[in-house]
C-alpha cells in the first residue's frame, strides 16, 4: 500500500512536470529577452572555426577563460551539433524549468521525507521572471544551488575524500553557471556546517535533562567537549578554503574601482511582497504570488504553533515521564538555522546593490529568488498528514493558474515573433548586421504591452542564425 501511494506521487509529479513543459514545446518560439542572445553566441562558438565563416572571425574572438556563465553557451553549442539552434533553446529552456522542483525534492527529501511535498513550490519557481529575462545561466545555477545544498545535508557526517571531490563537482558547475549562486551557495553551506556542528556540540554538552552526564561536568571539560566536537566544521572550512578564495577574488574583482546603484526601499519593499520574482510579463501573477506567501506566512504560523505547544506538552509533564531533551533543545531545534538563513538573506536583498558597474545586475532579484525556498524546511507539518494534503492541492493549483498566464502570453508572443523575424529569408549569407540597442524595441500585435520583459528587444540574434552572419 505504501508503495502504491509512493508510485501515485511519482506519477502525480512526472505529469506536472510535463504540463509545464507543453507551452514550451507546444510554441515556435520561447518568449524571452535575452535568449535570442545566448543562442546567437552558442551558434558563433560552434561555427567560428568554419573555414565559410570569414565574418564571424573578423567580428568575434573567442575568449577560453572559464568565468561564469560559461554553461548555457557549452550546453547550446553541444546541443547544435544535433538540432537546430531553435530546438536547443527549448531544451535548455526545459532543463532550467524540470530541474527547479526537481533539486527541491532532493533537498527536501534530504532533511525529512515529510517535508519533500514543498518542493511542490518549484513548479511556481521555474517560470520566473529572471528566466524571462533571458537569463539561462542563473536559471541554471539555481537546481545546482538546491541539489549541492542536498548532497551535504545527506553526507555532512562523513566528510570523505570522495564526498568533499563530488561536492566541489558540484560547486564548480554552479559557478560556471552563475557567480551570484555560487556566492550564495558558499554562504549558505558555511552557515549549515557551523550551525549544525556547534549545535551538535552544544547537545553533547547541554542538550539532555539536569542528572545526565553532560551536565554534571565542570565547565573546562564542557569547553574540551565543544572545542572537540567543533573538529568536523574547522575541518569543513580548511576544505572549503578554495571556495571561499575563488568567491573573494571574483567579489573584490567586480566591486573595486566601480560605482553601485541602489533602489529605493520602497521599490524593494514593494517587489518583496508582490513576489515579483515570479512576475515576467503581466500584472495577473502578483496575485498568484500573494496567495504563495499568504500560504507560507500561514504555515510558518502553524509552525510555530506547533512547537511552543510540544514545549507547553512537555512542561506540563511530570519529570519522570519527560523526553530525555533539555528544555533548550526543544525550543531551538536544528530547523531554526534555515529561518535564520533566511534572515540573513532578506537583510542581504535589502542592503545589497541593485547594479554594481562592472557589470553585475539584478542582484535583488536574483536574491529573492532564494529567501522563500531556502525558509521551506523549516516547516514542521509531520503529524498534519491532511493538512500537507490540503496544501500540496492549493500549491498545485496556484502551479497550473501561473501556468495558464503563461501559456496564454506565449501563444500571442511566439506569433509576433515569428512574424518578426520571418524576414531572415532576404538577408544574404556572411552579412554584418547592425543595429543599436533598443531599436528593434516593439510591441506584441496581439496582447498587452509587456511591463517587465521584452521579447522583442534582441531578435536580431534569431536573424544570424544559420547564414554565418554577425551581429554587432
Amino acid at each position: 500500500m505504501k508503495l502504491s501511494r509512493l508510485s501515485i506521487r511519482h506519477v502525480g509529479v512526472i505529469v506536472l512536470l510535463v504540463i509545464h513543459l507543453l507551452p514550451v514545446w507546444l510554441f515556435k518560439y520561447t518568449a524571452t529577452q535575452d535568449g535570442p542572445v545566448h543562442v546567437h553566441n552558442a551558434y558563433v562558438l560552434k561555427t567560428h572555426h568554419q573555414h565559410e565563416n570569414y565574418i564571424l572571425r573578423e567580428v568575434y574572438k573567442p575568449n577560453p577563460t572559464l568565468f561564469p556563465n560559461w554553461a548555457s553557451h557549452i550546453i547550446l553549442a553541444a546541443l547544435m551539433y544535433i538540432f537546430p539552434p531553435i530546438v536547443c533553446e527549448k531544451i535548455l529552456v526545459s532543463l532550467c524549468i524540470v530541474f527547479l522542483p526537481i533539486s527541491l525534492f532532493y533537498f527536501l527529501s534530504g532533511i525529512q521525507k515529510e517535508k519533500t511535498f514543498w518542493g511542490l513550490i518549484g513548479f511556481i519557481y521555474a517560470f520566473n521572471y529572471l528566466l524571462h529575462m533571458g537569463f539561462y545561466n542563473f536559471a541554471l545555477s539555481i537546481p545546482f544551488f538546491f541539489f549541492t545544498l542536498g548532497y551535504w545535508w545527506r553526507r555532512q557526517d562523513s566528510i570523505a575524500p570522495v564526498n568533499i571531490a563530488v561536492l566541489y563537482v558540484l560547486l564548480i558547475a554552479t559557478y560556471l553557471c552563475h557567480f551570484q549562486s555560487y556566492s550564495l551557495l558558499v554562504i549558505s553551506l558555511t552557515f549549515f556546517a557551523i550551525f549544525s556542528f556547534s549545535y551538535s556540540a552544544l547537545e553533547k554538552i547541554y542538550g539532555h535533562k539536569k542528572g545526565s552526564s553532560g551536565n554534571e561536568k565542570s565547565w573546562f571539560n564542557n569547553l574540551k567537549t565543544f572545542v572537540i566536537a567543533l573538529k568536523p566544521a574547522v575541518l569543513f572550512i580548511g576544505l572549503m578554503l578554495p571556495a571561499y578564495f575563488i568567491m573573494m577574488t571574483d567579489y573584490l574583482e567586480k566591486i573595486v574601482g566601480y560605482g553601485r546603484t541602489y533602489k529605493s526601499l520602497a521599490e524593494l519593499k514593494s517587489y518583496f511582497f508582490d513576489m515579483r520574482s515570479l512576475v515576467a510579463f503581466r500584472d495577473d501573477h502578483i496575485l498568484v504570488g500573494r496567495i504563495l506567501l499568504g500560504v507560507l506566512a500561514i504555515t510558518f504560523l502553524i509552525t510555530i504553533w506547533v512547537k511552543v505547544r510540544t514545549v507547553y506538552w512537555h512542561v506540563r509533564l511530570p519529570e519522570s515521564s519527560r523526553s530525555d531533551k533539555s528544555w533548550w533543545a526543544l525550543v531551538v531545534d536544528q530547523d531554526i538555522q534555515f529561518v535564520l538563513l533566511t534572515i540573513v538573506l532578506t537583510v542581504m536583498y535589502f542592503k545589497m546593490p541593485y547594479y554594481i558597474h562592472s557589470g553585475g545586475a539584478w542582484i535583488n532579484d536574483r536574491i529573492h529568488i532564494y529567501i522563500f525556498l531556502v525558509l521551506l524546511p523549516f516547516f514542521d507539518l509531520a503529524n498534519q498528514g491532511y493538512l500537507r494534503q490540503v496544501l500540496a492541492g492549493i500549491i498545485i493549483v496556484l502551479s497550473l493558474w501561473n501556468l495558464g498566464y503563461h501559456s496564454h502570453t506565449y501563444y500571442h508572443l511566439s506569433r509576433d515573433i515569428d512574424n518578426m523575424v520571418s524576414s531572415t529569408d532576404k538577408i544574404g549569407r556572411h552579412a554584418i548586421l547592425d543595429s543599436r540597442p533598443h531599436e528593434w524595441r516593439g510591441s506584441s500585435d496581439s496582447f498587452e504591452q509587456s511591463k517587465y520583459v521584452n521579447p522583442f528587444l534582441h531578435l536580431e540574434c534569431y536573424l544570424g542564425l544559420k547564414k554565418g552572419i554577425a551581429y554587432l
